[in-house]
């Protein structure tokens, strides 16, 4: 017989490392149904066509289609929904989505193609944001991390978000970049998503400035909801190097490590400290 907190520990343990595992462990008795119940909903990725799941990985974490969130949304209590953390949406069903967004109150970290529901984003504790326009009205006042496609029309605003300190941005105009890193005085990381060629020498004076091209986007966010490790924490690292000249400093290109090239486990490096003391707690059991 083992303390209830530490087999709570081992269990969320297992479930962190396996999502797919969840619904088989909420059968094995109704306190572990309690304790890891809500985490079979923490990360939800909606997809529209089969082959959504099999370009992450085989498959190794759940993807819901359609008819499988609508079920969820219709006869799941408001509590599942309630426990989404980190939400990814690759659907076109506008209504579909916006119901969604409405249920999922506490999302913490949101990805979808647009923000056209300003009223519903605006509403959620947002740290962490990907898409493809920014909407001026949009109130984002947690916010820290965000990836945006198209900055051109929207660059005072950025500057704008109180507390953002991550910006990537898909781009190759070196003017916008210096721009962002004048203006937005709280930027730790700003990434660069294509390649640059030419006029970067002023940029790469500032350690800020990183270039990357992740190559799986939907599995690097994946591996950043689940266990922090994904471009940012790669971009953090790379800019300490520079910083403590363990690289050259005018050095801004890092090697694209997304999830096509990394096992789909978390690293060391990147465990909360509960996850740390649970993994310490289960290697003594052994």
């Amino acid at each position: 017989m083992l303390p209830a907190e530490l087999e709570r520990e081992i269990f969320e343990l297992c479930a962190l490392y396996w999502p797919n595992s969840i619904p088989r462990l909420l059968l094995v008795a109704h306190r572990v149904n309690e304790w890891i119940g809500p985490m079979l909903y923490r990360t939800l990725l909606v997809g529209d066509y089969p082959s959504f799941a099999k370009q992450i990985f085989g498959a190794t974490f759940p993807v819901y289609p359609d008819e499988r969130v609508a079920a969820l949304d219709k006869n799941s209590p408001p509590s599942s929904l309630a426990a989404v953390r980190h939400l990814f949406l690759s659907s076109f069903d506008g209504s579909r989505d916006g119901r969604l967004l409405a249920a999922c109150i506490n999302v913490e970290n949101l990805s979808l193609s647009d923000a056209a529901w300003t009223p519903l984003i605006s509403c959620l504790p947002l740290k962490h944001l990907y898409t493809s326009n920014f909407i001026p009205g949009l109130t984002l006042a947690h916010l820290t991390h965000l990836e945006i496609r198209h900055i051109s029309p929207c660059l005072e605003k950025l500057a704008s978000i109180p507390r953002l300190t991550h910006l990537s941005v898909f781009d190759t105009h070196c003017a916008i970049f210096s721009q962002l890193l004048r203006m937005c005085t709280g930027l730790q990381v700003l990434v660069g998503q294509y390649p640059f060629e030419k006029d970067t020498a002023e940029l790469a004076q500032d350690v800020r400035f990183v270039v990357t091209d992740c190559c799986n986007h939907i599995g690097d966010w994946y591996m950043g909801a689940q266990w922090g490790n994904d471009y940012w924490h790669r971009a953090e690292i790379f800019i300490a190097k520079r910083r403590a000249r363990e690289i050259d400093p005018l050095q801004f290109r890092m090697d694209d490590e997304s999830p096509a090239s990394l096992l789909m486990q978390p690293h060391p490096a990147v465990f909360s400290p509960r996850a740390i003391r649970t993994t310490t707690l289960g290697v003594c059991l052994v």
